[in-house]
């Protein structure tokens, strides 16, 4: 499965969790975390890859230390 997450814009802002050649999303990191938990359990044999898919023109930053 091959899909341009940053190119589609219904995934722009969400949280991105694919397991079992499937996607999920979810729209706050509360839900993630309930969605992570629900599918682990339902697919045990799986690892879901997680992401963030920012909003257009967000500016992200971080410190190097």
């Amino acid at each position: 499965m091959k899909i341009n997450f940053l190119e589609n814009k219904s995934y722009r802002g969400k949280h991105i969790i694919m397991i079992a050649n499937k996607v999920y999303t979810a729209t706050t990191g509360k839900n993630a975390s309930k969605l992570f938990d629900k599918l682990t359990k339902k697919y045990p044999d799986k690892t879901p890859t997680i992401t963030y898919i920012p909003k257009n023109d967000t500016l992200i930053l971080w410190k190097i230390v």
